[in-house]
Order: C-alpha cells, then sequence, then structure tokens
C-alpha cells in the first residue's frame, strides 16, 4: 500500500503526463487513439501503480534493462533443469546442516523437546557464530524453498 500511495502521489505531481510508449516487445507500436475508452484508461492506471521499473512506459527511459537473448525451447529447459537442481541442493544441504546442530536446553520455560540456539555451554564468540550461523543456513532453506 505505501508503494502504490507513494507512486499515486509521484504520477500526480508530475509536470509531465506519462505516456504509454509500448505494449509489450511482441507489439511495440502504441495507436494514437490508444486508451479512448475507460477500460483502456483504468488498465492503464493499474499498470503505472504496479510497474515498478516502467516498462513500456516513457518515464523508464533512463531505468537499466538487461538485454534478453532469444531463448529456444532446448535452452529453456536446460535452464531451467539446472535452477530446479540447484535449488533442490542448496535448499537440502541448509535443512541437513539446521538439523545436524543439537539445540541446548533452554533456561526458560518451553515446550518439551525445544531448545535455544544460544549455547551457554560455548564460549562468547561460538555461541553467537553458532546462532548467526544458524539463522543464516535457516533464511538460505527458506529462499531455496520458495524460490
Amino acid at each position: 500500500m505505501l508503494v502504490i500511495s507513494m507512486k499515486v502521489y509521484d504520477f500526480a505531481t508530475t509536470h509531465t503526463p506519462f505516456r504509454r510508449e509500448q505494449f509489450s516487445t511482441r507489439d511495440p507500436i502504441v495507436p494514437a487513439e490508444y486508451p479512448s475508452n475507460i477500460i483502456g484508461i483504468l488498465i492503464d492506471g493499474v499498470d503505472l501503480c504496479f510497474n515498478l521499473r516502467g516498462v513500456g512506459w516513457n518515464w523508464a527511459s533512463k531505468t537499466p534493462f538487461p538485454p534478453r537473448p532469444p531463448t529456444t525451447r532446448k535452452k529453456l529447459i536446460l535452464d531451467s533443469l539446472s535452477t530446479f537442481v540447484q535449488t533442490i541442493l542448496l535448499s537440502d544441504f541448509s535443512l541437513f546442516a539446521l538439523q545436524s546442530f543439537t539445540l541446548s536446553p533452554s533456561t526458560r520455560p518451553t515446550i518439551s523437546g525445544y531448545g535455544s540456539i544460544i549455547d551457554p555451554t560455548l564460549p562468547f564468540p561460538a555461541r553467537y557464530a553458532k546462532a548467526v550461523l544458524m539463522s543464516f543456513l535457516f533464511f538460505a532453506q527458506s529462499a531455496a524453498t520458495l524460490q
């Protein structure tokens, strides 16, 4: 909601109106009469609010876009398979690494069987290094799972 409200404020206070320069890379020509109906105006308003990089609009002229190489079906399948295997390996490695750590018994009342990632038996630097490593591995496992 904050992003949308800031974009609405930005678009409302601009000196020049925003124009659609292209619909997509497949159909780059925008007709001169577009948008002539209320549906086209609403679609443009929604696109302006949710388009974070300005693709297809005149306000994105300074935004750097990476070139899109032509993709064949074989290359797409190989890239997708490679990304899938890397994600599975990262997720499994981080999950097994997290499971290899033992949790120290908590000094506070908790549910039985659960403990703390802060191990009081370790010296000061190792205690917090273990907690940071476990937090990083949890984040890596969560990010790999969500991808």
